[in-house]
């Protein structure tokens, strides 16, 4: 996937919902059909990029902790172009 690329998060680990109880903080299920955009590909893993989301991951209570603000690292998997 290219640099620029406008993306919608389908699936999150490949699934709609989590299949086990997670953190709330850690629900990332919740921006399923949220839109961004492709940052750059991730250096650690060639499945992944680094996804800047369109919406403020803070109005979804999500942890942020990624090098830019409402980034993610995300699955290739998981989006679908737009």
């Amino acid at each position: 996937m290219d640099k620029n690329t406008l993306i919608k998060l389908k699936t999150f680990h490949g699934t709609i919902k989590p299949s086990i109880k997670v953190n709330l903080r850690e629900n990332y299920w919740k921006l399923i059909g949220e839109k961004g955009i492709v940052l750059d590909n991730a250096d650690f893993n060639p499945d992944k990029v680094l996804v800047l989301f369109d919406k403020n991951l803070d109005d979804f209570d999500l942890e942020n902790h990624n090098p830019i603000k409402n980034s993610l690292y995300i699955d290739k998997k998981d989006l679908e172009l737009y």
